[in-house]
């Protein structure tokens, strides 16, 4: 049977893997019943807790249904098996982050992802001699 991929392609697959691994992802979430918080851990140390009452996706739910979350492979969400929810992580903090916060980070992020054909016109731009300068209005 064939290879379906060359070495090439997994090793520059494996290499994105772990550049991924790098970034801080989830690796730990348990609930404290007591408290009714459902605390998560990420692997750059940090820690968040969240009132599971005050969270639109878990009020409601009962005490037991919430024991034992536990985070997907790849640390971006948190699945409560007894009540079938499975969370990504931006969208369960969401609701306790402000809306502006929230979109500024989106925006950042988002605007941070250079395809080829942007490179390519930032490079034509580049040459003509860049964005031209902003003049102010005479008062």
């Amino acid at each position: 049977m064939k290879n379906l991929i060359t070495q090439q392609d997994y090793d520059a697959a494996l290499a994105r893997g772990k550049a991924e691994l790098e970034k801080p992802h989830a690796v730990e979430a348990r609930f404290v019943g007591r408290s009714w918080t459902l605390e998560v851990s990420f692997s750059n140390g940090s820690r968040i807790a969240i009132d599971a009452r005050l969270s639109p996706f878990l009020r409601g739910k009962s005490l037991a249904s919430l024991q034992k979350p536990y985070v997907t492979v790849g640390g971006d969400g948190i699945i409560f098996e007894k009540v079938d929810v499975a969370l990504n992580l931006p969208i369960l903090l969401a609701p306790f982050v402000p809306l502006e916060i929230a979109r500024s980070r989106v925006a950042s992020e988002s605007g941070g992802v250079m395809s080829e054909k942007k490179a390519q016109a930032a490079r034509a731009n580049g040459a003509k001699g860049g964005r031209p300068r902003k003049v102010a209005a005479a008062a």
